[in-house]
């Protein structure tokens, strides 16, 4: 396999590159707007002889088609993306746009004209969903309801529409995994993600030693670690068929905040409960709630399930069990 991964360098996309370039006979492509930094580089060492980077714009139709014939790309993933704050939306919705939407749409061009082009996965988000936990199915199955409230959201789902589209038109299986919360290591602030995770905001208190006022315990999520999200994706790649046009990747298990927060003060981090969101340093609020996600899709189709417990996959972020 020759598998090409879009944003390659970002918090999911590396993480994927790393999994795939450690396996036997694949070379990956890793393509990214930003350049190969120290960090980046330390993290991709162990795989560095199965791995291609380059500088990729995803909004560059020509660029992305030249890449994917001269690399003579037999898989895509499709992970580059513009993870929006609501202030971004407001100063720049079009490049947003562009990114999200418009580099999708390259992607999948280049992957229906393309003889060598096999499969594509797309990286969408569980940010699809509605939020509205009162008229959630629990666990949330892939055809529960959606809500596009934001231009994160609706380029996400656009992206998943096209995706199915293009997938009928070339003949050639394309499908879209939406993620849970990802946690895990090399997640940090880059120009196209500006806000970390609760994750990782818990673990820069901790690592920073600052004391920190929490609000929200019953709050819940379902955390699934990077790892886990690459291997899904392998999985899928060797799966016999897809049947379906988009798959839940999670572990299925929520963790409420409290359960995250007690995680890390085990080890020192000095957390205050406070009844106050406003005055908090870190709070979760009913909206941020997260529905376990339902993967009987993903488990039928590739046997999968999640190989890192929380425990575990807190250890990869931090230093703190060293």
């Amino acid at each position: 396999m020759r598998i090409l991964v879009t944003g390659g360098l970002g918090f999911v996309g590396i993480n994927v590159v790393r999994f795939l370039a450690d396996l036997p006979a694949t070379k990956v492509v890793a393509a990214d707007v930003a350049a190969m930094d120290e960090i980046a580089s330390s993290f991709l060492q162990p795989v560095a002889d199965n791995l291609i980077n380059v500088r990729l714009n995803i909004a560059d139709r020509q660029a992305v088609r030249a890449l994917v014939e001269d690399q003579r790309i037999t898989h895509i993933v499709h992970a580059a993306a513009i993870t929006a704050t609501d202030e971004q939306e407001a100063a720049d919705p079009t490049r947003i746009v562009d990114v999200n939407l418009g580099g999708t749409v390259n992607v999948l061009d280049a992957a229906m004209a393309v003889s060598s082009v096999q499969q594509v996965i797309n990286v969408s988000s569980s940010g699809v969903y509605s939020v509205d936990a009162a008229r959630l199915p629990s666990p949330l199955p892939e055809d529960g309801p959606l809500e596009m409230n934001n231009l994160y959201a609706i380029t996400k789902y656009g992206g998943e529409l096209l995706t199915t589209r293009y997938a009928a038109l070339s003949g050639k299986p394309m499908t879209s995994v939406r993620l849970a919360s990802v946690y895990g290591p090399m997640e940090r602030t880059t120009g196209s993600r500006s806000r970390t995770s609760l994750m990782n905001r818990i673990y820069s208190a901790w690592s920073a030693g600052k004391p920190i006022r929490v609000a929200g315990p019953d709050v819940s999520r379902d955390w699934v670690h990077a790892e886990d999200v690459a291997r899904a994706v392998w999985m899928l790649l060797n799966a016999p068929q897809w049947r379906y046009p988009a798959y839940n990747i999670s572990t299925g298990v929520p963790t409420t905040f409290a359960e995250l927060v007690a995680r890390f003060a085990a080890h020192g981090l000095q957390a205050t409960w406070i009844d106050d969101p406003s005055a908090a340093d870190i709070a979760q609020l009913a909206p941020n709630t997260r529905i376990p996600l339902d993967i009987q899709r993903l488990v039928a189709e590739t046997g999968f399930s999640a190989k890192i417990e929380l425990l575990e996959g807190i250890k990869t972020m931090t230093s703190i069990y060293d």
